[in-house]
């Protein structure tokens, strides 16, 4: 007979395996800096579980991404100072040789990551002075107000407004308003690109377009959440459908299961609506060359029927943000994106929103506007930002040429 300390070690380590079970998404063992990789995968795993205990008791889940936040202890170096942009506390990262400048220099302007939701600027700040460390530019970050408390159009608003006047008062940074890069990763890749389109077609004496744009795996579009790189890589980081959480957060429907089970199947789509038609000749898996798509793992989401039915207001409601190139920047005309300036664009091949790059990439070919692809076959969604933090040799790398490759951008 099992005692009772017999029987609580039983309970626990049943306990543990369930929760293994729950929280461990295996990503392919090729990945890049796998164990790092792997480990960070679960750790969001495991975050979003306690998220929906959280959201079970009545709080919200999101309040246990945004608890996370890294020890971070500013480099020599690099002078680090808040100001007021528009109503938007932003921060500016001044490298001490950049001071030095007898000319007013390059500048980069980076919006932060994480689902217009979880993430903030400071615990974005170790990839913020790294930028500035290896460019040896300044880079300015806006601290944009976050979905859920402030939906779409506020973030984006709250970008726009806040690099205009940057580039208004670029001489009090010693900043050529001419020479100024957009750069963001995931979320802050989407804002990236709304705002290029925004001053690709706003004229006046303080409006300058930028010199180039850096988009690092950005989530673009929400008119096909079917494409391949959704069907094979929807596990990895984006665990129990984050990504479509986030769109849905942003978009003011935060929480809603009966939205989202609708959302991720595309059941929000209207192909018989002409303007949907239309974008769906831009945006689908056929603009993707086969040397992108991944054979070894593939699912039937497209078989699956839709558990719930969106009401005709909802419906409407959704297709009028999806059309909206504010919203999702690859809906921008052809017109619009043969104004672009260079474009430098950073996918990962295990990322859900790999194929919204290569799409991008490939419009821009087809229009002649110059750009590059950076492309990582083997790596995961955020591999940049966790590479960067844990000195994760592939990833350090990468970043350090995506940093190159920016720097000669604005030096030219």
């Amino acid at each position: 007979m099992l005692g009772l300390w017999g029987k609580i070690g039983i309970f626990l380590a049943i306990f543990v395996c369930y929760l293994g079970y729950l929280i461990h998404h295996p990503i392919p063992e090729d990945t890049e800096d796998f164990r790092l990789s792997q480990i960070v995968a679960d750790f969001i795993g495991f975050t979003d579980l306690l998220g929906q205990i959280f959201e079970a008791f009545g709080f919200s889940g999101w309040s246990v991404y945004r608890a996370l936040k890294p020890t971070f202890v500013p480099p020599e170096g690099i002078t680090i100072s808040k100001v007021n942009l528009s109503g938007v506390e932003c921060t500016v990262f001044t490298p001490k040789e950049f001071k030095s400048r007898l000319n007013p220099g390059p500048a980069i302007v980076y919006y932060h990551g994480g689902g217009w939701t979880i993430q903030s600027v400071e615990s974005f700040s170790p990839l913020l002075v790294k930028l500035a460390e290896e460019t040896g530019l300044v880079v300015m970050s806006p601290e944009y107000r976050r979905a859920p408390e402030n939906p779409f159009p506020i973030p984006y608003e709250d970008c726009l407004n806040s690099t205009l006047e940057f580039m208004r008062e670029a001489g009090s940074y010693n900043v050529d308003p001419k020479k100024i890069a957009l750069a963001g990763d995931s979320a802050g890749g989407n804002l990236a690109m709304a705002i290029t389109i925004a001053l690709q077609k706003m004229e006046g004496k303080h409006i300058f377009k930028p010199k180039m744009i850096s988009l690092t795996y950005p989530a673009l579009q929400i008119i096909d959440l079917q494409l391949q790189s959704y069907q094979e890589n929807s596990d990895y980081v984006f665990c129990n459908n984050l990504l479509p959480r986030f769109w849905l957060s942003y978009m003011g429907f935060d929480g809603d299961r009966n939205v989202l089970s609708s959302f991720v199947h595309n059941g929000h789509v209207d192909s018989n609506n002409p303007e949907v038609a239309s974008q769906l000749k831009e945006v689908n898996r056929e603009k993707v060359p086969a040397k992108y798509l991944k054979n070894s793992r593939k699912n039937n989401s497209d078989n699956k029927r839709n558990t719930h039915k969106l009401d005709m207001e909802t419906k409407n409601r959704i297709e009028k943000l999806m059309l909206d190139e504010r919203l999702a920047p690859l809906m921008a005309s052809n017109e619009t994106l043969s104004k672009f300036p260079f474009t430098h664009i950073l996918a990962c091949g295990y990322d859900p929103l790999r194929d919204d790059s290569i799409i991008l990439a490939g419009r821009l070919q087809n229009l002649g506007v110059p750009h590059t692809l950076q492309y990582l076959p083997h790596s995961v969604h955020s591999s940049m930002m966790f590479g960067l933090r844990h000195n994760a040799p592939y990833h350090s790398q990468q970043l350090k040429e995506l940093c190159k490759t920016i720097r000669e951008n604005l030096e030219n």
